[in-house]
């Protein structure tokens, strides 16, 4: 196995603000991972793909997509999407700030495993993602109303009966 080499925080931060200036914000983070709010979600796709350059940083994994919900704070949601490059090793996380009624734009056509994280992320925040080529709920039923992990969301008593006919096949009902 090859040497890690450190990665140098600041020149990345640097290169990054000299290429994309007001549309994105550094962040500092504990665990060692490059962290930016991403502020221009017209742009997000073209940011992308100049992360997978040479130019960029050589972005070669999409690792995951999540998302979290500030329910007191305006935007309230972030779409969290965590990169990997691997020479030199480099985690990168893009925080995309969003309204309660905006929509991510869908990384699907830049990385085909986009696909079921997007649809987690629609079905659990209720996040949605624009030009995503089968955005319906992944987890949950599609009768189930509301998204489980808005902060919002009422919590217990509420009743989710699953039919699983495959249960009943093999004797487990």
């Amino acid at each position: 196995m090859g040497e890690v080499i450190p990665v140098d925080h600041e020149a990345i931060a640097a290169r990054l603000t000299e290429r994309w200036g007001e549309a994105l914000r550094m962040t500092p983070a504990a665990d060692g991972m490059v962290t930016l709010r991403w502020l221009e979600p017209a742009r997000l796709i073209e940011f992308v793909q100049w992360l997978r350059t040479r130019e960029g940083l050589g972005i070669r994994l999409l690792s995951d997509i999540t998302a979290a919900d500030y329910l007191d704070r305006e935007p309230r949601f972030e779409v969290v999407y965590h990169f990997t490059a691997f020479e030199p090793l480099l985690r990168l996380r893009v925080c995309l700030p969003l309204a309660e009624d905006e929509a991510a734009p869908s990384l699907c056509g830049e990385w085909q495993g986009a696909n079921f994280s997007e649809r987690e992320v629609f079905d659990m925040f209720g996040i949605p993602f624009t030009d995503h080529p089968n955005l319906e709920r992944l987890l949950l039923p599609e009768w189930y109303e509301g998204y489980p992990l808005r902060r919002d969301h009422p919590l217990g008593d509420i009743p989710i009966e699953f039919d699983l006919p495959y249960r009943k096949q093999f004797g487990h009902a």
